[in-house]
């Protein structure tokens, strides 16, 4: 049997975006080490609703709150993303760091507390790759 080889272009990358907390907005990237678990310093940071049970869906996301994409998370020291404080500027033009808990109190009065893993475990799946042809017709649909 003979080992088949994909000839041709196949894709090209238009654009890296690291999201330091899951939800948040991202950072757009010149470049960026990828590994098994994904980007460097990609989703290591999430905020967990204190309502929802351990067996339910309890990730705080855009569903909970519209403008969490304009909170822009980074890092204090770029070079060393998984090492690195990682800080976040609210809409308003606050800074806090990930882990101060007023920044919890800000995104939800209710409850909630933020985790950090050193794996991106936040989402099913290491990387998520989407094409400018899906974007468009999605940008149509809107």
């Amino acid at each position: 049997m003979r080992d088949s080889v994909i000839s041709g272009l196949v894709g090209r990358v238009v654009g890296l975006w690291r999201y330091p907390v899951k939800s948040m907005g991202a950072e757009v990237l010149p470049e960026v080490d990828v590994s098994w678990h994904g980007l460097v310093g990609d989703r290591r940071w999430a905020f967990i609703r204190s309502d929802v049970p351990q067996s339910g869906f309890s990730w705080f996301t855009l569903r909970e709150r519209s403008d969490l994409g304009h909170y822009r998370p980074s890092f204090v020291e770029p070079d060393r993303p998984d090492k690195s404080p990682t800080i976040v500027r609210t809409p308003s033009g606050a800074v806090f760091d990930a882990a101060d808990p007023a920044l919890a109190v800000e995104l939800c009065p209710g409850g909630m507390r933020v985790i950090r893993q050193d794996r991106g475990i936040f989402d099913t799946f290491p990387l998520s790759i989407i094409t400018t042809q899906t974007v468009a017709r999605l940008g149509e649909m809107v």
